[in-house]
């Protein structure tokens, strides 16, 4: 029989249980061994022991809810097979940076080599197989080396505060900037190889070149094509949620416009380098800043000069420039992604509804949008197609007291007939807007109950009301939303 000092000393014997964890970091995958009930904080010291990344610039995220793990959460609680995305390098490492900025130093125990064939950089190659600003290179630090892309800079100064701006945020739709490093005379950025794919305009030219439909900023009817339009509401909630953060591109170009292809769809990147910090910057300024700015995202998407724009595709472009100024930052990827360039019926009917159920008073902005009533050729009055409509609902109305007349004669239930029957109220002044619209609204909105005469003048349904509603004002639903936009 065992003793129990024999007991405890098998029981010492017995090896502790490991678990493997898959980090992905960089675009490679690196298993990391650790005992089954580690914790992250284990997890970033093990990583660290690896790869000499220290724990405190490692950040783990959870690959299933895209959450950052904290240091105590415990690894066995990851999905199996347990996998993490490790975030490193995600700030400017001024310690390595300026002992490899002090490039005499010959300590220094960080670089970067940029890759070479046939004595020329290896260049990245666009869509269109041609070569981008990026080349390829290794990043090593300590012991660990990967895969880079780098770009090359003649001074440091925009780079460098642009670096230490964006280190603060993070959006999926973003390159991040990961270090910059001299090599006398120039400096070197330092992205991610899984950053993007090839440039917006690489793409274009890629599908301008092999026929492709969906390579194209515009379809034949000159809307823009699905892919495009959601390339354009990315690029606009970067830049809202940029500027709430107080930060703003200097310029804004075709050039800083990427893609990376996802789940084989073009997923937006886009490559700021020259970042201004908006804290403590006067408001005239910012205003001049925006405008400028709103400009630029039109000079982008409207840049397909081979097929002409639709109309409302190109109130899309003047609204962004005209009225962007004043919604960037705010919602203007909001306002934007609801645009009525392809809205049906029920959106439009929706629309008119929810101007006048919402709370805030729109009838000033719909008096000022643009839109004026139908007028006869002495323009004195309205058109005689309204002055029609007018005169068949106070018909409508002298039959309808007549019949309310006959039906309290018939006791209760007559009495509660006679109180269910509507009176067409026309209250309108055609030097109003407002009036107009919200006469259109009454018309789609209560069209059953007129009677079949008034219906049959209306064009015979309700989707008929909002054709005569465009007849009468085109280009209606673009003026209204330039100035009412979401009620």
């Amino acid at each position: 029989m065992a003793s129990s000092t024999d007991t405890d000393m098998l029981e010492e014997n017995v090896p502790a249980k490991t678990t493997t964890v898959q980090v992905k970091w960089c675009g490679n995958d690196y298993d990391v061994v650790v005992q089954s009930d580690a914790d992250v904080g284990e997890l970033k010291r093990r990583v660290e022991q690896d790869t000499e990344l220290p724990s405190k610039r490692q950040r783990h995220i959870n690959t299933q809810t895209n959450d950052e793990l904290a240091d105590n959460y415990r690894v066995s609680l990851l999905d199996s097979p347990p996998t993490t995305f490790l975030i490193g390098l995600n700030k400017p490492d001024l310690s390595l940076y300026s002992r490899y900025f002090s490039y005499d130093n010959a300590n220094r125990s960080c670089s970067v080599k940029a890759i070479k064939l046939a004595k020329k950089k290896d260049f990245l190659s666009d869509f269109h197989e041609m070569p981008t600003a990026f080349f390829r290179g290794t990043y090593t630090l300590g012991s660990f080396t990967t895969d880079c892309l780098l770009k090359w800079y003649d001074t440091k100064d925009k780079v460098l505060s642009s670096l230490r701006l964006m280190s603060t945020w993070r959006h999926p739709n973003v390159v991040v900037l990961q270090n910059i490093y001299k090599l006398h005379p120039d400096y070197r950025l330092v992205i991610s190889t899984s950053s993007f794919d090839g440039t917006l305009n690489g793409w274009l030219k890629h599908g301008e070149k092999n026929k492709i439909e969906e390579n194209r900023i515009l379809n034949m009817d000159g809307k823009f094509t699905p892919v495009f339009s959601r390339i354009t509401l990315d690029l606009l909630d970067i830049l809202d949620k940029m500027i709430r953060r107080k930060m703003c591109p200097k310029d804004l170009t075709v050039d800083n416009l990427y893609l990376k292809t996802v789940n084989g769809q073009p997923q937006l990147k886009v490559f700021f380098d020259d970042v201004e910090d908006l804290r403590g910057k006067a408001q005239t300024y910012t205003e001049k800043l925006y405008v400028k700015l709103c400009a630029e995202i039109k000079k982008i998407i409207a840049a397909d000069v081979l097929i002409q724009m639709h109309t409302g595709t190109r109130a899309y472009c003047d609204f962004i420039e005209k009225h962007g100024p004043d919604c960037i930052g705010k919602n203007l990827a909001k306002l934007a992604k609801f645009y009525p360039i392809e809205w049906n019926d029920e959106d439009k009917s929706k629309y008119l509804i929810d101007i006048f159920s919402s709370t805030r008073d729109c009838s000033a902005a719909l008096n000022a949008c643009g839109i004026r009533w139908p007028r006869n050729e002495s323009e004195d009055d309205m058109c005689q197609e309204l002055k029609t409509l007018k005169e068949m609902m106070e018909r409508a109305n002298i039959e309808n007291n007549k019949r309310k007349a006959e039906l309290k004669l018939q006791g209760a239930e007559g009495r509660a007939a006679a109180n269910k029957i509507r009176e067409y109220i026309w209250n309108c002044d055609i030097d109003y807007p407002n009036d107009l619209v919200r006469l259109v609204r009454n018309l789609w909105k209560h069209f059953s109950t007129y009677p079949r005469y008034i219906k049959t003048h209306l064009g015979g349904s309700q989707s008929a009301v909002l054709r005569k509603f465009e007849q009468w004002c085109p280009d209606a639903w673009t003026l209204i939303y330039n100035t009412v936009g979401q009620p």
